[in-house]
């Protein structure tokens, strides 16, 4: 198979950046037997098999029900996976994402069976002959249900009245309840990890916390310390490894460097060109009107606008709103009384993705040439920097 395809299909996977670690640290030579029924899959219907060392099988199956059997290290990390429109390398058809289900596994020594009710592999799936799965879908369970709980209270938050935004104890018992369930997503791992130190399925658990919970570097560093001597230090490495990359990450327009300059629409549906703003100080402020954060900030931003408003400083907002309206009345409620663009497009705003915004609010300033002066100012420190360039 073609290395893209094997690439993309290996972020399928979903687990983790782990899937770079072929086999686990105690893998050792054997054979797994992996039998079942998925449904009454028939060709042209296809059933794929992966075992965690970059390549894919195809399965033979009739009526749904399939045999395979494999010399390899175990255990490892896979997937089985169901392709609707057949691939096949070098031939022209269906590309090979068109259509497929797929199922993450946990292969070991000995016979494996995998069900389906029907010839699909998103639901109902029952997998039998490892323990690994046994564990790690328990865990998953609880850790699916915290993830479930976090978008359900951040749905309640986007969705609030402004005037919830604007208030210092809406925000506070916001940020309270999100602080709750990251605790207890910490708790939940500490304690997976403390039971099974030594098992392949925390290694993949503890991966894909630190890829979606994005904890402090020294938190998880104690979580990879309860690993037993097997695991260890390679937890501990992989912490460090990750710290490293978001710290010595690059953002684009570093202080210095020239602004990437961009033409975007205002509210009237006219474009505003950021190099047409030369020759004045401009601060360039990432929000939206969902943001609690930023509607927080907004009324000392209005003061510290009124005071250094004029020929030699603006502010340019960059809304990363999809609702005009909500938009509008935001930009109304909250006084913002200097010039904002959007293309309405949320996270996928053009100038958003062109400037790498991840998180909001965000600002840079800018000087009279379009060089970056500072980034992510407080309003105390923006009012000193202006106080000393506006002199």
């Amino acid at each position: 198979m073609q290395s893209k395809v094997k690439l993309l299909i290996l972020m399928l996977l979903a687990a983790s950046p782990a899937m770079a670690q072929k086999t686990a640290a105690d893998a050792k030579p054997g054979e797994v037997i992996v039998k079942g029924k998925v449904g009454n899959l028939n060709a042209p219907r296809q059933l794929w098999i992966y075992m965690g060392d970059e390549k894919w099988d195809t399965i033979p199956v009739k009526n749904g029900e399939f045999e395979y059997r494999k010399k390899t290290l175990l255990p490892a990390y896979g997937a089985i996976m169901v392709k609707y429109s057949p691939y096949y390398p070098g031939v022209e058809g269906p590309g090979f994402f068109s259509d497929m289900s797929l199922a993450s596994v946990f292969f070991e020594t000995g016979t494996m069976t995998i069900n389906a009710p029907a010839d699909t592999l998103r639901t109902g799936v029952q997998i039998a002959g490892s323990s690994l799965n046994a564990k790690h879908r328990e865990f998953w369970s609880k850790e699916g249900a915290l993830v479930r709980e976090q978008k359900k209270l951040a749905a309640v938050f986007n969705n609030a009245a402004a005037e919830q935004l604007q208030s210092e104890a809406y925000l506070q018992e916001y940020e309270r309840k999100n602080e709750v369930i990251l605790m207890r997503w910490d708790s939940l791992i500490l304690a997976e990890v403390k039971k099974y130190p030594d098992s392949y399925h925390t290694v993949m658990a503890f991966y894909g916390y630190i890829r979606q919970r994005k904890p402090d570097s020294t938190a998880a560093i104690v979580i990879a310390g309860q690993f037993g001597e097997l695991y260890k230090e390679q937890m501990r490495s992989y912490v460090r490894a990750q710290s490293a990359e978001t710290t010595v990450r690059i953002p684009v327009a570093p202080v210095g460097s020239m602004a990437p300059d961009f033409v975007q629409n205002n509210m009237e549906g006219k474009p505003v060109r950021l190099s047409g703003l030369r020759n004045k100080y401009v601060l360039i402020d990432f929000w939206a009107s969902w943001c609690g954060p930023c509607r927080k900030v907004n009324p000392d931003l209005v003061k510290l606008y009124r005071q250094f408003k004029g020929p030699k400083f603006e502010i340019l907002g960059v809304s990363l709103d999809q609702d005009a309206a909500k938009w509008e009345a935001a930009v109304e409620e909250d006084q913002l009384a200097w010039l904002h663009v959007s293309d309405l497009k949320g996270w996928k705003n053009e100038v958003a993705q062109q400037y790498d915004i991840g998180a909001i609010p965000q600002n840079l300033l800018l000087d009279p040439s379009g060089k970056v002066v500072a980034r992510n100012l407080k309003i105390d420190e923006l009012e000193d920097q202006l106080n000393n360039l506006l002199k």
